[in-house]
This record gives C-alpha cells, sequence and structure tokens, in this order.
C-alpha cells in the first residue's frame, strides 16, 4: 500500500510540474501583465511614454488589420465583380452618365433610361360626366349625387358646356326597380350622360342657350341645372328611357321595392 504522506508528495510534485508548463517566457499566467510594457513604463511613472508606446501598439495592431483585410480581398476571387477591380484602376464614368439638357436641373440621365412621354389628354366623349360628389345627410331626400356633365358642341357658340345634376338615391332605386336591379348596380356616370342625353335629343332642351325657357312658367328646371326627380315627374316617359339605356329591354326580373319607395305619402316615414 502507499502511505498518504508518500500520495501526498506525488500530487505536489505534479502539480509543481503542471505551473511550469504554463510559463511562458519566463512569466507565469498570473504575471503576464507584469511584462507588458505599459505596465512597466507605468511603474516608472512616466505618463508620456506610456502613450507613445500606446499608440504605437494601436498603430502596429491597425497595420496588421488593414493587411489581413487585403490579403482577404485579393483571395476573394469571384466572390463580387467589386473584388475583380484594381484598387490603381479610376472608374470612368464619363461615358456612362450625361447631364440633363435642363441645366438648371442638372439631372443626370443614363442613356439606357428612355425619357418619360407625355401622356396627351384624351378627347373627351361628346357627353362625358366628369365630376361626382356624394352627399349624406339625416334626410332622406337630400341624399344622392350631385354631377356634373360636360356635353361637347364641334365649334358652334360654345364648344363645351356644362350641366349639373342632382340625383336623388330614391330616383335611382325607382328606376333599378323597373329592371328587378338594386339602387347600387345603376352606374351613376353612365345615368347622368344619359339623362343629358335625352335632355339634348327626345327633351328639346336647347343644350347650348343657358337661358332656355328661362321666362316659361311651365318649365320647372334649366338647360344647366335640374333634379333629375324633377325631370321624371315633367317627362313620364324617362324612367322606362333610362332603364332601358341602362338594362337593356324589360326581361320581366321583380324584385320587392323598400317602404321608402312606396306610393307617395303610404308611409310616414318614406321620406317624401
Amino acid at each position: 500500500t502507499v502511505s498518504a504522506s508518500t500520495m501526498a508528495a506525488s500530487l505536489l510534485t505534479a502539480a509543481l510540474a503542471w505551473q511550469a508548463s504554463l510559463r511562458v517566457g519566463g512569466v507565469a499566467p498570473h504575471d503576464r501583465r507584469a511584462a507588458s510594457p505599459f505596465v512597466q513604463l507605468g511603474r516608472r511613472g512616466d505618463a508620456d511614454q506610456v502613450r507613445e508606446a500606446a499608440a504605437r501598439e494601436a498603430a502596429e495592431r491597425n497595420a496588421a488589420e488593414r493587411d489581413s483585410f487585403d490579403d482577404s480581398t485579393d483571395n476573394a476571387g469571384g466572390g463580387g465583380s467589386w473584388a475583380d477591380w484594381s484598387s490603381d484602376e479610376d472608374l470612368d464614368v464619363s461615358d456612362e452618365l450625361s447631364w440633363a439638357a435642363d441645366e438648371d436641373a442638372g439631372i443626370p440621365q443614363a442613356p439606357w433610361i428612355a425619357p418619360a412621354l407625355a401622356v396627351p389628354n384624351q378627347p373627351r366623349r361628346p357627353i362625358e360626366a366628369v365630376k361626382i360628389g356624394r352627399v349624406s345627410g339625416p334626410y332622406p331626400r337630400r341624399n344622392g349625387y350631385h354631377v356634373d356633365v360636360r356635353v361637347q358642341h364641334d365649334g358652334e357658340i360654345a364648344d363645351e358646356t356644362q350641366h349639373t345634376l342632382w340625383i336623388s338615391h330614391q330616383v335611382l332605386d325607382e328606376i333599378s326597380l323597373l329592371r328587378g336591379k338594386e339602387e347600387y348596380e345603376v352606374p351613376v356616370a353612365a345615368f347622368s350622360e344619359a339623362v343629358v342625353a335625352f335632355l339634348g335629343g327626345e327633351g328639346g332642351v336647347d343644350l347650348l342657350d343657358p337661358d332656355w325657357e328661362i321666362d316659361n312658367p311651365d318649365v320647372p328646371f334649366s338647360s344647366q341645372h335640374a333634379s333629375v326627380r324633377t325631370l321624371v315627374n315633367y317627362y313620364p316617359q324617362l324612367k322606362e328611357h333610362l332603364a332601358e339605356a341602362l338594362f337593356g329591354p324589360d326581361t320581366g326580373a321583380k324584385r320587392s321595392p323598400p317602404f321608402k319607395n312606396m306610393e307617395m305619402g303610404s308611409h310616414p316615414l318614406s321620406g317624401w
């Protein structure tokens, strides 16, 4: 058997040998800081030499990192097209870019980019709705659309005239009901254009004359402003005309009318 003293001596010898193997250049791991030139200079109290040594070591470290980066980029090969460029070459872009003709703008334009072409204004259709505004409020009769419709006249007294219509939701619903449709299925722009086309044709309105029948008390609208409710009351055939213009001939399709469009005065909340 091995005595306790012999075992303790063996362990102590092994520990001393392991500590000796950790020494680098004669300095133990816990004494390495003592070998630093900054610590040695600091011990002498020479602040200027400490700063100079720190700056010198930082410069050497930066130079080593820069050399390492240059080596990695030189060995990059096909990693990217930038890696194949020589650092001594000058990139000449004089042939690639040319300044815009407008010197005030000073915008470089590449030759492979085609200049933007201005989109020509499309000619107006003979009758075209140009503005639609929706009105909503607590009173049903005041809810609907204000629509501006412009009419071309081929350079006669006026090249173009504008006509404003007021269209209530009830009128749209009544006309859609004739073909079994819903109000939301009525295209407001096409509806407005059909109304103005009817006025200028079968309705007998001179759309060029802003004072058309202005002194006639039997005509409750003008050539420039009209409520479609007034028009359908004045022209009994107008509802059917608009329904056919928008949805085609009557196919017998039906739907139930909402209570607000029942016969006038048949419901206290009808909105009439």
